[in-house]
């Protein structure tokens, strides 16, 4: 096991101090651009385009938006684009997730596994060999301060806490996407052999969240929010499933293929297979879904 300890690294502020001032309730990307939306659901204004530092190209947005995650010549930064700073990750890795927060994230580079935390103001990195004897890891998701990995590869879901064995609670050769519920070590995983979303609890069985007799067809990514609020992605059947209250509800969005949370919370982004905006989903006393306002084009929001 391996301890680096990275100091961030300061850059320009981009914006005015009147922009930096505005509430934002995120990000959305428009060709290869990124863009700002001031407000809330139901009264946004889009704003200018974010630049990025010199050199860098987006590799993703971590959860809730507050940090990027870019590349410069084979090197991964946090780039924290409301304050203008650059937090170097070391070198680029194969495939990365982040917890629910952002503050913590788990890249994967061969048979070599970083854990870093501190996001994005530092990061603390140890590096670990692969657990469990996986050759390949497909899937990843990290809970929230990094207590619990999970990994799948091979077939195999395996739940890992870091210098500890790990267990395997779950065989598939169908999971598409997993996350951490906040607040746990439970997990959720979307299972296109089961055709289900599933609850994985340690020491218990896979509980169904939703399945074949709800109508769901094929979960490709799922989301896991605060007060136990819930997201499925069909990308098949490009439908988006929430729950909320108790209940689930679905509603048809054309081209979805995936989910992230925004700056605001409990707000979804919901996006095409490349990442581009298609809608903004708000939970609340009552769930609504918005279209995405571009530059001179006002928020409407999507009655069903």
């Amino acid at each position: 096991m391996k301890y680096t300890v990275l100091l961030f690294l300061t850059g320009a502020l981009l914006w005015s101090a009147d922009v930096v001032n505005t509430p934002v309730v995120g990000l959305v990307r428009e060709a290869e651009a990124l863009r700002p939306l001031h407000g809330l659901p139901g009264a946004l204004d889009p704003g200018g385009d974010l630049v990025l530092p010199e050199g860098t190209t987006l590799v993703s947005g971590a959860p809730r938006q507050e940090w990027l995650l870019l590349e410069r010549t084979g090197e991964w930064l946090a780039f924290d684009w409301q304050r203008g700073t650059l937090l170097s990750l070391g070198h680029a890795a194969d495939l990365v997730a982040f917890s629910n927060s952002g503050r913590e994230a788990v890249l994967v580079s061969g048979l070599q596994l970083r854990l870093v935390s501190g996001l994005p103001a530092q990061a603390r990195i140890v590096e670990y060999e692969m657990p469990g004897g996986l050759g390949k890891v497909e899937r990843l998701a990290v809970s929230e301060g990094a207590t619990h990995i999970a990994l799948y590869g091979e077939g195999r879901v395996l739940l890992w806490q870091p210098g500890a064995a790990a267990s395997e609670p779950y065989r598939s050769a169908g999971v598409l996407s997993l996350t951490f519920m906040p607040d746990s070590h439970a997990l959720l995983v979307a299972d296109l052999h089961q055709n289900a979303v599933l609850r994985m609890d340690e020491g218990q069985s896979p509980r169904q969240l939703l399945g074949n007799e709800d109508g769901l067809d094929v979960p490709s990514a799922v989301w896991a929010g605060s007060q136990g609020r819930l997201a499925a992605v069909s990308n098949k059947r490009e439908l988006l499933w929430t729950y909320d209250h108790g209940e689930w509800r679905w509603e048809a969005i054309p081209g979805v293929a995936g989910v992230q949370e925004m700056q605001l919370r409990d707000t979804l982004l919901l996006t095409d297979s490349a990442g581009h905006p298609l809608r903004i989903h708000a939970f609340g006393t009552e769930q609504r879904t918005y279209e995405v306002p571009r530059p001179q084009m006002p928020l409407v929001e999507v009655r069903q």
